[in-house]
């Protein structure tokens, strides 16, 4: 049931990302796939058998969770044909402590109704959390030091 909620909630706002990276960027205007930067590439981000033949250019690299709904036959052929590619994180992967570090600095931002409209705004938020954590490990190396 949550997929039949989600995943068109996920496709409308995709859509809406999409829709502004065209009217910003057309397709018409992006360079030939071989001349574009690695990570805009499909064949980056492909295994070496699958091919990029007939795909549209690579607008949005999408990182999900591994939740069965992501997988879904459907969500995946939307992303496909709308050039987002999407990436799954391990499970069990050491770095998903780092995600929900973040998650816990921008979900209540967001419940309180704050929606931010480009990264670097994303970035403001984050950064009082890195230079405190940048401060904790300074503090952490010079005890080691002087133990």
């Amino acid at each position: 049931m949550t997929n039949a909620v989600l995943n068109p909630w996920l496709i409308g706002e995709l859509s809406a990302m999409l829709a502004s990276l065209e009217q910003e960027h057309p397709r018409e205007a992006l360079p030939p796939e071989a001349e574009r930067p690695l990570y805009a590439r499909w064949k980056t981000w492909l295994w070496p058998h699958e091919s990029d033949e007939g795909l549209p250019p690579l607008r949005i690299i999408l990182v999900l969770d591994n939740l069965a709904g992501h997988l879904s036959y459907d969500l995946m052929r939307w992303f496909f044909k709308h050039g987002v590619m999407p990436l799954y994180t391990p499970v069990g992967g050491s770095w998903l402590n780092m995600a929900e570090s973040v998650q816990r600095i921008i979900v209540p931002r967001a419940l309180a109704g704050q929606h931010p409209q480009n990264a670097q705004q994303i970035i403001d938020w984050l950064e009082p959390a890195r230079a405190g954590l940048e401060r904790r490990s300074h503090a952490l190396c010079v005890e080691w030091q002087t133990a």
